[in-house]
C-alpha cells in the first residue's frame, strides 16, 4: 500500500485487490508521503476493515487528536464492508472526509509514475 498526501487530499493505492483482503484479518500500515516529492511526512497511515460511522463507509481519525498537523503521528482509517466491496468491484472508492471539501480516495491498482 502507498499512502500519499498533497496537503489537503489523501490518495491510498493498494497493491492490487488482494491486499485489501488482508485488512479483513489485520491492519495494513504504510508511511505517509508527500505526493509531489515522495518525502516521508513522519506519519503512519493505518488501514483496517471495521464498521464505522464515516461518510461513504470511510472514517478518518488522527492520533494524537487536537494537537495540530505537526504533532500528529498516526492517521487511522476504517473502511466498512460496503466501501471494501466497492474498491474490490469498481477499483476505487472515496469520500469528502471533513466537510471542507478535502477528500480521501482509495485505488486498487498501482498508478504508473506515482512516487517515482
Amino acid at each position: 500500500m502507498q499512502a500519499v498526501f498533497d496537503g489537503q487530499d489523501y490518495l491510498i493505492v493498494l497493491n492490487g485487490r488482494e491486499e485489501l483482503k488482508k485488512s479483513q484479518d489485520r491492519k495494513i500500515v504504510a508511511d505517509l508521503k508527500e505526493i509531489w516529492t515522495g518525502r516521508s511526512l513522519d506519519k503512519k497511515f493505518i488501514l483496517r476493515l471495521e464498521e464505522n460511522k464515516g461518510s461513504d463507509g470511510i472514517e478518518l481519525r488522527y492520533w494524537p487528536r487536537y494537537h495540530g498537523w505537526d504533532k500528529i503521528k498516526v492517521i487511522r482509517v476504517k473502511i466498512n464492508q460496503w466501501a471494501c466491496n466497492h474498491i474490490q468491484e469498481i477499483g476505487r472508492c472515496g469520500t469528502r472526509y471533513d466537510g471542507l471539501g478535502n477528500k480521501i480516495e482509495f485505488r486498487a491498482e498501482e498508478i504508473p509514475g506515482l512516487l517515482g
